[in-house]
């Protein structure tokens, strides 16, 4: 994990560029098709060691991602490490409910954060929908 997440963040600069579209890329000298892979790539590590040793928690990255570009308007480097640190709290904060709140049995992780998850994408498919009319 420490691996990919040093490659990431080292190559925030080309994600950056890759996110100006292909041309543009083209144009400033990077290959759009080598690092659209990488980062393919890159994604597909981090998710599988995560869910190794987390389980599937898969609202986190419904989530934070989203609470991250709201908070953080600066970059894709930016936005990815607060969206690291943010998944982090929200882990440990649905980690200390889940542990304190049916004590002395424990509720599963995933379901704590289901909660809060659940209603965001709700909300994400309302707004959606409502500027769609």
């Amino acid at each position: 994990i420490a691996g990919c997440l040093v490659i990431a963040l080292f190559c925030g600069t080309e994600l950056e560029v890759l996110g100006l579209g292909d041309e543009t890329s083209y144009s400033l000298g990077l290959d759009p098709t080598v690092f659209r892979y990488l980062f393919l790539a890159l994604a597909a590590l981090l998710a599988g060691a995560a869910v190794s040793f987390a389980g599937l928690i898969g609202f986190v990255g419904l989530l934070i991602p989203h609470s991250a570009r709201r908070i953080i308007r600066d970059g894709k480097r930016a936005q990815a490490l607060a969206s690291a640190l943010l998944g982090s709290c929200l882990l440990l904060l649905c980690d200390i409910i889940s542990r304190c709140v049916f004590a002395p049995n424990e509720l599963p992780v995933g379901v704590t954060v289901a909660f809060p998850g659940s209603i965001f994408f709700l909300y994400l498919l309302l707004r959606d929908r409502r500027r769609s009319l």
